[in-house]
């Protein structure tokens, strides 16, 4: 598989999971304040592709493909929108564009655009549009977009209309609302992506719970999680998602220091700090 994982636990997100992980003497405020969830949602996906374009992929479409021969966009596809095309807009980057070839059919490719969001708002919506306004001029293979959203806020929608009703083109994109979703969507056994999404499902719907229903519910997920014969990033990459969404709902620095050796103890074979070590070492 021609594929190279997006660069996602570097320099002071690294600090921060180590502290979380190891010294548990973290700044809980300022690790909630950098919201960083976009981060940790790039990388799960990195190192769960294959899972990732299975969850969302529309399901007739799924049985034609070669799942193992994914390629995901590159820095070069990266550079091009932001400095070639030059687009108007601070976030220009792609979130996860994967190419998916069709098993009996040379040459011909499934493209999905992914596009992670904790909130869905109007500025959303018009990023998406412009994402997908420069595929049609760029790039003329049939793409698929998908906006994965934590929740909507305000004038958020799906579509969008840019220009004029007279002279313009309307850009409509599915989407994947977590929060309007009933609970059960994400308790498949044996699916990963449920298990992360659920995550998510769980820190949308927080006021909901008692602290200790939120530790249960996010301990059960890190169950779930280490039944899945994952070697140790594919497996740190999901407890890293599954944990960042567990501290916005379990703020208190001693009762989540005590949740995380929980979690840790799940799985004491695997070394998490050998692991980031690795990554940086290799620059990922």
């Amino acid at each position: 598989m021609d594929y190279t994982p997006t660069p996602y636990i570097i320099s002071h997100e690294a600090h921060f999971v180590c502290e979380i992980l190891y010294e548990h003497g973290f700044d809980t405020i300022g690790l909630l304040n950098s919201r960083l969830f976009d981060s940790f949602w790039k990388g799960f996906s990195d190192y769960h592709q294959k899972e990732v374009v299975s969850y969302f992929v529309p399901k007739e479409v799924l049985p034609l493909l070669d799942l193992d021969r994914i390629t995901t966009g590159n820095k070069e596809q990266q550079f091009f929108f932001r400095h070639v095309v030059g687009v108007p807009r601070d976030q220009t980057f792609l979130d996860k564009l994967y190419q998916v070839p069709f098993k009996d059919v040379p040459n011909k490719y499934f493209v999905l655009h992914l596009e992670f969001q904790t909130n869905g708002n109007l500025v959303f919506t018009i990023r998406m549009a412009d994402y997908m306004l420069l595929r049609n001029l760029t790039d003329k293979s049939i793409t698929y977009s998908m906006a994965i959203v934590g929740h909507k806020e305000g004038e958020y929608s799906n579509k969008y209309m840019v220009g004029t009703t007279e002279n313009g083109i309307v850009a409509k994109f599915e989407d994947h609302i977590i929060k309007d979703l009933p609970e059960s969507t994400y308790q498949r056994k044996g699916c990963i992506v449920s298990h992360a999404l659920h995550a998510v499902w769980i820190q949308e719907h927080k006021n909901q719970f008692t602290q200790k229903e939120l530790q249960e519910k996010y301990y059960k997920i890190c169950q779930n999680v280490t039944s899945f014969d994952f070697d140790g990033t594919r497996y740190v990459s999901i407890i890293l998602f599954v944990l960042k969404y567990a501290l916005d709902c379990i703020p208190d620095t001693e009762t989540f220091s005590t949740f995380v050796r929980k979690v840790l103890n799940l799985t004491p074979k695997i070394s998490f700090m050998t692991i980031f070590e690795e990554i940086e070492a290799n620059g990922e």
